[in-house]
C-alpha cells in the first residue's frame, strides 16, 4: 500500500475520534468544526488542520498536526489519538493563541 492511499484511512480514523469527543469537547466550550488536509505544505507528508470554536475564543481558530513521524507517515491510531487528546487537553489560553481560520477566504480540500 503506497503512503498516499493510506492518507484516507488516517483521515477517517481521525475525524472519527474526533467525533467521539465531541461531546466531552463540548462540556469545555469547545468544538472541532472542520479536519482537512494540508499537502501542499512544502513537506514530505501532509499536515492534518484541525478547525476548532471555543465559546471563550472570538472566531474558528485552525490547528496544525504533522503526520510526519521521524520520516515515515504516522499510522491512524496514532494520529487518531495525538489529534483527539490535544484538542480534549488544550486550554482555553492555548486555543485563543492558534491563529485564526481563514477557510471563508482561501478554501483547502475537505478531507
Amino acid at each position: 500500500m503506497s503512503e498516499r492511499a493510506e492518507l484516507p484511512e488516517i483521515v477517517a480514523f481521525v475525524r472519527q475520534h474526533l467525533e467521539d469527543f465531541a461531546e466531552s469537547y463540548a462540556e469545555r466550550g469547545l468544538r472541532v468544526t472542520g479536519l482537512e488536509t494540508d499537502e501542499d505544505n512544502g513537506k514530505p507528508f501532509p499536515d492534518l488542520l484541525i478547525y476548532l470554536e471555543h465559546d471563550d475564543v472570538d472566531g474558528e481558530r485552525v490547528a496544525s498536526h504533522s503526520l510526519d513521524h521521524n520520516g515515515v507517515l504516522e499510522g491512524p491510531g496514532d494520529a487518531a489519538v495525538t489529534v483527539a487528546f490535544w484538542a480534549l487537553e488544550s486550554t482555553t489560553s492555548e486555543i485563543r493563541r492558534l491563529p485564526r481560520s481563514n477557510r471563508d477566504i482561501e478554501p483547502r480540500r475537505e478531507a
